[in-house]
C-alpha cells in the first residue's frame, strides 16, 4: 500500500511529497508491527512451554508428596501400636520385676530401658504426625502454584489469540 501510494504521490507536486512521506512512515510502522508481532508470537510459545513443563513437574511433586504422605502416615500408626503394646507390656514387666527384684538388681535397668523405649514411641508417633502435616501443607501449597500455572497458561493462550488477530 505505501510503495502504491508514494508511486501515485509523485505527479502531485508538494502535496503528493507530504503524502509520500506519510506512506514511508505508514511503511516503517508496518514492518515494525509485524516484527513485534513476531517476537510476542515467540515469547508466547515459549511462556506456554515453560507452562506445561512447570505443570508437568508440580503434578510430578504433587505424587511424590502424596506418596510421602502415605509412607510416613504408615510409619506412624506402625509407632501408634508399637506404643500401645508397650503400654500395655508394662504393667506386666512390673510384675515380672516384681518377682525378679529379690533375685537380681539388674531387672531395675530393664524397666527403666523399656520406659525410655515407650518414651522414644511416643516422641516418634508425634514428629511423624507433625511431619504428616506438613507434607499436607506443601502439597497445598503446590496444588495451589499449579493451578495459577494453568491461570497464567490460560492468560498466554488468550494473548496468542489476540496476537493472532492483529495478524489478521
Amino acid at each position: 500500500m505505501s510503495f502504491e501510494c508514494g508511486h501515485r504521490s509523485g505527479p502531485c507536486g508538494n502535496h503528493g511529497r507530504g503524502f509520500a512521506v506519510v506512506a514511508e512512515e505508514v511503511r516503517k510502522l508496518a514492518e515494525e508491527s509485524q516484527l513485534a508481532t513476531k517476537k510476542i508470537a515467540t515469547l508466547i510459545g515459549e511462556i506456554q512451554r515453560e507452562t506445561v513443563l512447570a505443570v508437568q513437574v508440580m503434578s510430578e511433586g504433587t505424587r511424590e508428596v502424596r506418596e510421602g504422605t502415605e509412607i510416613v502416615n504408615r510409619s506412624g500408626r506402625g509407632f501408634m501400636i508399637i506404643a500401645e503394646l508397650i503400654g500395655k507390656a508394662t504393667p506386666q514387666l512390673q510384675e515380672v520385676f516384681s518377682a525378679i527384684q529379690e533375685m537380681a538388681e539388674g531387672s531395675q535397668h530393664i524397666v527403666t530401658s523399656m520406659g525410655q523405649v515407650f518414651s522414644i514411641s511416643k516422641d516418634t508417633a508425634a514428629r511423624s504426625q507433625a511431619v504428616a502435616a506438613a507434607v499436607d501443607e506443601q502439597s497445598a501449597a503446590i496444588q495451589e502454584i499449579s493451578a495459577s500455572a494453568t491461570r497464567l497458561n490460560r492468560m498466554a493462550e488468550r494473548l496468542q489469540n489476540t496476537v493472532d488477530h492483529f495478524r489478521m
